[in-house]
């Protein structure tokens, strides 16, 4: 399976960090510096492309961080 940047599979959307950068209304880099800071929750699935989170995990840790999802 190709992810690119967002997808939908059997109902639930993935986000990669590009996705979720766009999602939370931050940079790229900014997404990838909380990662390395373990600011992010933990990747719901770990892939050869990268990490991937199901939009319901970065809803949820985008209102405990007080960002706004688009």
């Amino acid at each position: 399976m190709n992810i690119d940047d967002t997808a939908v599979v059997q109902g639930l959307v993935l986000l990669d960090t590009r996705a979720v950068a766009d999602r939370v209304g931050l940079t790229y880099p900014a997404v990838r510096s909380r990662r390395q800071r373990g600011e992010l929750p933990t990747p719901d699935f770990e892939l050869s492309v990268g990490p991937i989170w199901l939009e319901a995990t970065i809803d949820e840790w985008a209102a405990r961080a007080g960002l706004v999802t688009s």
